[in-house]
């Protein structure tokens, strides 16, 4: 199993100097480490998880989103759902788990708003030389949406490092 720490601190409830400078320096969070120890304590469990990939993990209200490859997703969710119920359990909040392999920022926003749709894209230029796109939603759409915009402007910026807004209209 890959994860955001190591092997040792995935079996320990400490973490060694390495990992505690990832999450002093912000590269990992307290949620990336319990995600991590989580699937891997399931990974005894269920030999499918063992060569899995955590990338990052997110909270939203009461979910929680796990970053993994394309092709671990089905892994992390198991047969009917069952794995992804366990770690929920585990938790204590409602898991999603959302492939990293989209190569453009509209994939992988559209996976985040999912049921709702997005609508346009219109890219700003600020008069300080920064660019910014944004992206239209139907209004109706907010209801649907399992996270918050700005949450999801803030997932984007942290893996894209790019600046996005979401307007509804």
């Amino acid at each position: 199993m890959k994860a955001p720490i190591c092997e040792i601190c995935l079996k320990n409830d400490i973490l060694c100097g390495g990992c505690q400078k990832k999450l002093d320096d912000g590269e990992i969070t307290e949620l990336d480490i319990d995600v991590s120890r989580v699937v891997y304590k399931l990974s005894q469990k269920y030999k499918s998880l063992e060569d899995v990939e955590i990338i990052k993990a997110f909270e939203s209200g009461n979910s929680i989103y796990i970053l993994t490859r394309d092709e671990d997703v089905p892994k992390l969710i198991g047969k009917g759902g069952k794995v992804c119920k366990e770690l929920g359990k585990a938790l204590g909040k409602t898991v999603y788990v959302i492939s990293s392999s989209q190569k453009n920022i509209d994939d992988f926003i559209a996976s985040l708003i999912k049921p709702a749709v997005i609508k346009g894209v219109n890219i700003l230029y600020l008069p300080n030389g920064e660019e910014v796109q944004r992206y239209r939603i139907s209004r109706k759409a907010r209801q649907r949406m399992r996270m918050k915009k700005e949450e999801i402007e803030r997932i984007v910026k942290d893996i894209f490092n790019k600046k996005v807004e979401i307007v509804f209209e």
